[in-house]
């Protein structure tokens, strides 16, 4: 129900004009006990390629920082704790962007892309998926979309039972 919710939402905000362009979804493994879950950790990604520029390689740390922190700000403000020790969750994302693809009509267009994972600890087996794209221009603030995507996606965690 939450999800159709939001949906309703962005595609009303998006219908406006005055909304971002980014595309939520999100994939849940009934199965699992997920909201009753409550420590949590969020794992480090792995480091940004070695062929990197400087300036990239500092952008990619500042992106992985800011995710970082927004996964762990938002679950706190639903009432999740951090632990590094013991997590009964593993947050993971990834955060990039690639080539929009043969149908684009701008050569520079790019996608940007955001997913966010919940997983197992003990069976590494993912618990909750969520991700969202963007086409990315010159225009864009990378800070500003990904401080609006996070959130977007996190609303859906804990799934609604």
């Amino acid at each position: 129900m939450r999800a159709v919710r939001v949906s309703c939402v962005v595609i009303a905000i998006a219908l406006t004009g005055c909304a971002s362009r980014v595309n939520p979804s999100w994939v849940t493994d009934w199965d699992l006990d997920l909201p009753n879950r409550k420590a949590f950790s969020v794992a480090r990604p792995q480091g940004p390629p070695n062929e990197l520029e400087a300036n990239d390689r500092r952008l990619w740390i500042e992106r992985r920082d800011l995710v970082t922190g927004l996964i762990r700000n938002d679950l706190i403000s639903k009432g999740y704790h951090v632990t590094e020790t013991n997590p009964e969750i593993v947050m993971h994302f990834r955060v990039g962007s690639g080539p929009k693809g043969m149908n684009t009509y701008f050569e520079n267009e790019r996608l940007g892309e955001l997913d966010i994972r919940a997983a197992d600890p003990t069976s590494g087996k993912w618990l909750w998926h969520a991700w969202a794209t963007e086409t990315v221009t010159d225009r864009l603030d990378a800070r500003e979309e990904i401080s609006e995507a996070v959130p977007l996606l996190l609303s859906n965690f804990p799934p609604a039972s």
